[in-house]
């Protein structure tokens, strides 16, 4: 330590001990606990930090000390903050007693609480905390609703970190019967607040889990409690939920098959509500935007085999594609895997009339090779499309190697229209969407490009820097 810092620890104890909290004292021993590491270098032998042994006492005292104000208070968290950058779990705990963590979790106070994580997560490994009661009393925060979300946010990622880089100790201490103990009680809370924060701990739990590592009553809501809920909000927190879910199962490459076994129930009745026009009657229409998010997520499993199976009791695409304007089917049309309506539903691809309301849906189309093959889209109603949609379609169109041959050797019209010098674009939609479709096709090299090449990069480049851009010589459409 030099004898400037060694100084300069002097008058931090000093403004500590009197409180008088000089701020310049105060400014510069936050940047120099945060950026010199010589601060802890051991000076007796003990393996102890210094700085940690003399602060740690005075900042204690000022912690716990009800007379300081708010500015004060928050000056001496930044202290703590700064004094713990360079250290690690364990040299810490020896100068702090893990009581005065446990008690920053329950003082009420967000910033202590956030402070106390932090110092948490430094420990390594992770699971060395496994044995204590600091989960419990995390977890435990949860099912206080006037919990702060910034808490609830350091408290969710928390879990996400320790289930991620910890072992089989502190996976253990996740699922043992006092944390679960906890969850269940949030599970009878009906208050929208702490099932959100249920179901995201769930979600965590069984992304880390095996089969029957957490019970399943704490992810499985049956119909009748479905039904049961007046509250729309926590019915789509719920669907959500499950859409969420199947999402984890299809992106777990099969480990998480069970899961898909295990709320098959559950998917199953949010479909209802697509399909069954009496289903929840009246408030069907605020629950339907969610649902489809569940049928399009179905629809992607195993290729779509889970949801044909479906389709075939349910006829979901027929409904969806002879009732597009309502009931959530544009919203279902333009999520699905657009794969599952080839072959039954060509003839709907090939009739789809091109219209602003419809356009989400042909963006989706244009995913595919298939689907895009069957799509009609004429030049001729391109041009005539305002430039906000025009441009919308083609940054999908630009985004896949098979369309964009399409756009590139066969829509000649629509390149001029998309590098034309004489268009003036002021509305940002419009600019940023234009950028997209450039930046899309800059991604394929210059053969592939062809005689376009030269004129997508200076346009792109002008569009960037805000000048006009050359004239192109015209070439007509192949196919009008």
């Amino acid at each position: 330590m030099t004898p400037e810092s060694s100084e300069l620890l002097s008058e931090l104890v000093n403004t500590l001990e009197d409180r008088t909290f000089d701020s310049a004292i105060i400014a510069d021993s936050i940047t120099r606990l945060s950026g010199d590491t010589s601060l802890h270098e051991d000076t007796d032998g003990s393996g102890r930090s210094p700085t940690l042994k003399v602060l740690a006492p005075k900042l204690l005292d000022v912690t716990k000390d009800t007379s300081v104000t708010i500015d004060q208070h928050k000056a001496t968290l930044n202290l703590w903050e700064a004094l713990f950058t360079n250290l690690t779990f364990n040299s810490i705990i020896e100068e702090i007693p893990l009581a005065f963590i446990l008690d920053s979790i329950n003082s009420g106070n967000s910033d202590l609480v956030l402070l106390a994580i932090k110092v948490v997560l430094k420990a390594d490994p992770i699971d060395s905390i496994a044995n204590t009661s600091i989960i419990k009393h995390l977890i435990s925060l949860l099912g206080v609703e006037d919990t702060p979300v910034s808490v609830v946010n350091g408290i969710e990622n928390f879990i996400n970190i320790a289930l991620l880089t910890g072992g089989d100790l502190i996976k253990r201490r996740f699922t043992s019967t006092e944390i679960i103990s906890i969850l269940l009680q949030m599970k009878q809370n009906e208050s929208e607040t702490i099932q959100a924060r249920l179901y995201e701990v769930v979600f965590v739990l069984l992304t880390y889990t095996k089969q029957d590592e957490i019970p399943q009553d704490l992810y499985l809501i049956t119909e009748n409690e479905f039904n049961s809920h007046n509250d729309i909000l926590l019915k789509n927190l719920i669907i959500q939920f499950y859409t969420r879910l199947l999402r984890l199962a299809y992106n777990s490459n099969h480990s998480k098959d069970w899961l898909l076994l295990k709320i098959r129930p559950q998917y199953k009745y949010i479909l209802r509500l697509f399909f069954d026009p009496e289903y929840h009657g009246e408030s069907k229409f605020l629950l339907v935007p969610e649902a489809v998010k569940t049928i399009a997520t179905l629809s992607y499993i195993n290729d779509g085999e889970l949801f044909n199976d479906l389709e075939e009791k349910h006829s979901i695409l027929s409904k969806a594609t002879d009732s597009f304007y309502g009931d959530g089917s544009v919203l279902l049309l333009s999520d699905i895997n657009p794969t599952v309506l080839i072959p039954k539903y060509q003839t709907f691809i090939s009739s789809l009339p091109l219209r602003a309301s419809l356009i989400p849906i042909i963006k989706n189309l244009i995913t595919t090779p298939g689907t895009f093959s069957f799509l009609s889209l004429p030049t001729t109603s391109l041009r005539n499309l305002p430039m906000l949609e025009l441009f919308d379609i083609l940054s999908s169109v630009s985004a896949f190697e098979h369309s964009s041959h399409v756009l590139l050797h066969e829509w000649p019209s629509i390149m001029r229209r998309l590098l034309d010098e004489n268009v003036s674009i002021t509305e940002p939609e419009v600019r940023f969407l234009k950028r997209q479709v450039l930046e899309n096709l800059l991604q394929y090299n210059t053969s592939v490009l062809g005689i376009w090449s030269t004129q997508i990069k200076r346009v792109h480049r002008e569009l960037l820097s805000g000048k006009k851009v050359e004239a192109q010589p015209v070439i007509y459409d192949s196919v009008s």
